[in-house]
Order: C-alpha cells, then structure tokens, then sequence
C-alpha cells in the first residue's frame, strides 16, 4: 500500500530530525558533527 510507505517514510525522517536535535541540543554543533561522524 503506497499510503503505508509514504507514512512510514515520513516517520522515519521526522525521528531523524529529532536525533539531529537532540545532539544539537545537547552538545551543540560540536556534538552535532561527532554524530554525523558516528553515522558512517
């Protein structure tokens, strides 16, 4: 069903932004680039 995937899509890249704020807001851009690094 192309409803479930887009949902699920949609989903997944707002927890996404939501690990990206998290490390921002807890140790700034400096945190944000070491889990950017960690991602690879």
């Amino acid at each position: 069903h192309v409803g479930d995937e887009e949902h699920r899509a949609m989903l997944e890249q707002q927890a996404w932004i939501g690990l990206m704020d998290q490390a921002r807001a807890d140790n700034g851009s400096e945190g944000l680039r070491n889990w950017w690094k960690n991602q690879s």
